[in-house]
C-alpha cells in the first residue's frame, strides 16, 4: 500500500485517473503495481511485476508455485478489460521460483 500512496502523491494526474476508474487496477495485487505505462494511442495502464503477483498468489492462497502460475497466467494476465488493461511485466533474468 505504501507504493500506491507513493504513486499517488508523485504524479496528482495520475492520482486522479486511479481515482476516477480510468486506469484499472488488478485487484488484491497492489504490492505488485510498480507504476504507470503509457502505449501510443491508447490511455495509461497500471504496471505490474508478474513475478511479485504469483508470489502473493502463493503467500495469501493454498497454492503452490505452479498452480499460482498457472492460475495467474490463465485468470489474471489473460482477462482483457480494454484499452486501460494492466500490463504485465516480467523482469528479465528476474522471474525465481524461490523469491520472497
Amino acid at each position: 500500500m505504501a507504493r500506491r500512496k507513493n504513486l499517488k502523491t508523485a504524479a496528482p494526474q495520475l492520482s486522479k485517473k486511479l481515482k476516477d476508474g480510468e486506469i484499472f487496477e488488478a485487484d488484491g495485487f497492489d504490492e505488485a503495481m510498480i507504476g504507470i505505462g503509457h502505449r501510443c494511442g491508447e490511455p495509461p495502464a497500471a504496471v505490474y511485476d508478474a513475478n511479485k503477483c504469483v508470489q502473493l498468489l502463493v503467500a495469501y492462497s493454498d497454492m503452490e508455485f505452479g498452480e499460482a502460475y498457472n492460475y495467474f497466467t490463465e485468470n489474471v494476465e489473460a482477462a482483457w478489460f480494454g484499452g486501460g488493461a494492466p500490463v504485465w511485466v516480467y523482469p528479465a533474468g528476474l522471474f525465481d521460483r524461490e523469491a520472497n
